[in-house]
C-alpha cells in the first residue's frame, strides 16, 4: 500500500511539473520573452511565483489573478457541492434500482433515461430549465446567487453558509431566497453526472450482486435494503471511485456553462468574462489552478478506490 501511495504521489508530482512546463512555454510564446541563455533562470522565477500562488495580474482590472479566484471560488464551490449532493442521491438511487430490477421494465426505463440525459448538451439543459421552470414558476429565479436587496455578511464567502451563520432576523427569508436561486444551476450541472453515475452504479452493483457472498446474504432472508446499503454498495464503491474522475471532469465542464447562462458569480463566469476581454493572465491562471485541482482530485480518488477495495483471500495471506 505504501508503494502504491508513493507511486501515485510521484505520478502527481510529474504531471504537475509537466503542467508547469507547458504553461511556462505558452507564456513565453504569448509575451514573446527572449530566453536566449536565460531559460533555467526564467523558469526558476516562474516556479517561485507559482509556489507563492502568484499567478500574475489581470490586464483589465489590475488585480492579482489569485485574488480574483479567491473571490469567485467560494460561489463555485457551493454550487458544485450542491450539485454533487443531487447527483449522488439521484445517481446511486436510480443505479441501485436499475441493478435490482435488471430483468424488469424499470431497469430498462432508468437506463434509457440516463443514456438520453447524458447525451444532451449542458447549455440545452440550462435553456430548457429556464423555459420550463423559471418562466412558468416566477418564484424560481434564473440568474444571480441572491436577490440584490439582501445583504449577507462575508464570513466564509459561501452565501448559503454565511446566511446560516448570520444573526439577521431575516435569516429564514434569505435562506429560502438563496435556495431558490440554487435550484436551476445546481440541477443543470447535476444532470450529466447523475446520468453517468446511474450507469456506473448499475453496472458495479449488478456485478457485486452476482457474487456468492451476496447470494448467501439473500438466502438468509435479510432485507434487500440492508444488503444493498451495507454490503452491495460498499463493495461496489471501488468501481465507482475508479470512474469518478470522469464525473469530476463533467462537473468542471458543466459549471462553466451553467455559471455563464445563469449569471452565477463564480470562477467559471470569471473565465468566460476573461475570454471575452482577452485577459490572458486570468485565463492562464484559472487554467493552471483548475488543472492542478483536477490532477490532485484524480490522485485522491485513485487512493480512495484502493483503500475501499475489499480484501480478498489471496491478499489476506
Amino acid at each position: 500500500m505504501i508503494k502504491f501511495i508513493l507511486n501515485r504521489l510521484m505520478t502527481l508530482a510529474g504531471l504537475l511539473f509537466l503542467l508547469s512546463v507547458i504553461t511556462f512555454w505558452v507564456n513565453v510564446r504569448i509575451y514573446d520573452i527572449d530566453l536566449h541563455g536565460q531559460l533555467l533562470p526564467e523558469y526558476g522565477k516562474y516556479m517561485r511565483n507559482l509556489l507563492c500562488l502568484n499567478l500574475g495580474t489581470s490586464d483589465i482590472s489590475g488585480r492579482p489573478v489569485m485574488d480574483l479566484i479567491r473571490d469567485t471560488l467560494p460561489s463555485t464551490a457551493g454550487l458544485l457541492f450542491s450539485s454533487l449532493m443531487i447527483s449522488l442521491i439521484i445517481g446511486i438511487s436510480c443505479g441501485s434500482t436499475a441493478a435490482l430490477t435488471i430483468d424488469r421494465t424499470t431497469s430498462t426505463v432508468l437506463t434509457d433515461i440516463s443514456i438520453f440525459a447524458a447525451s444532451v448538451p449542458v447549455f440545452l439543459i440550462a435553456v430548457f430549465l429556464i423555459i420550463a421552470v423559471s418562466l412558468n414558476i416566477t418564484a424560481i429565479p434564473s440568474s444571480d446567487e441572491l436577490s440584490y436587496f439582501y445583504e449577507v455578511p462575508r464570513i466564509t464567502a459561501i452565501r448559503l453558509i454565511d446566511i446560516l451563520l448570520t444573526d439577521s432576523g431575516r435569516k429564514s427569508e434569505m435562506l429560502y431566497n438563496c435556495l431558490l436561486h440554487l435550484v436551476l444551476p445546481a440541477a443543470t450541472i447535476s444532470v450529466l453526472p447523475a446520468a453517468e453515475l446511474t450507469r456506473i452504479t448499475r453496472n458495479s452493483l449488478r456485478n457485486v450482486m452476482r457474487q456468492h457472498y451476496m447470494q448467501a446474504a439473500m438466502s438468509r432472508g435479510w432485507s434487500v435494503f440492508y444488503i444493498v446499503i451495507f454490503h452491495g454498495l460498499r463493495n461496489a464503491l471501488p468501481e465507482i471511485f475508479i470512474r469518478l474522475p470522469v464525473l469530476i471532469n463533467l462537473y468542471f465542464t458543466a459549471v462553466v456553462t451553467a455559471e455563464f447562462v445563469f449569471n452565477w458569480p463564480g470562477t467559471g463566469n470569471l473565465l468566460i468574462a476573461a475570454a471575452q476581454d482577452r485577459d490572458r493572465p486570468v485565463i492562464m491562471g484559472i487554467f493552471l489552478f483548475t488543472a492542478s485541482v483536477l490532477l490532485t482530485l484524480n490522485s485522491v480518488l485513485s487512493l480512495l478506490a484502493r483503500f475501499t477495495r475489499p480484501v480478498t483471500a489471496e491478499q489476506a495471506r
